[in-house]
């Protein structure tokens, strides 16, 4: 007879991490959805001017260190010369 306690995993710690980790996540999505239609309603387009300008500068970032990083990596030919 398998007793019920056997089914139990040994890492439920992990599990429940888990758990907590995609809660905290749908939570977040909601609450953001629920104030940013809130701020949309009170302020109109405007209020898509600063995520905008966020998204730009973490773009921009983004562009200038992947340049960085290829101009500092010194590269041989695949063609010899």
């Amino acid at each position: 007879m398998l007793h019920y306690y056997a089914a139990i995993p040994k890492n439920i710690r992990a599990f429940k991490q888990q758990l907590n980790t995609h809660l905290v996540t749908i939570f977040s999505f909601l609450t953001g959805g629920i104030v940013g239609l809130l701020i949309f309603n009170a302020l109109g387009f405007g209020s898509l001017i600063g995520p905008g300008l966020i998204l730009v500068v973490i773009a921009s970032l983004s562009i200038i260190f992947t340049l960085y990083k290829v101009k500092s990596r010194s590269y041989t030919r695949a063609i010899p010369s």
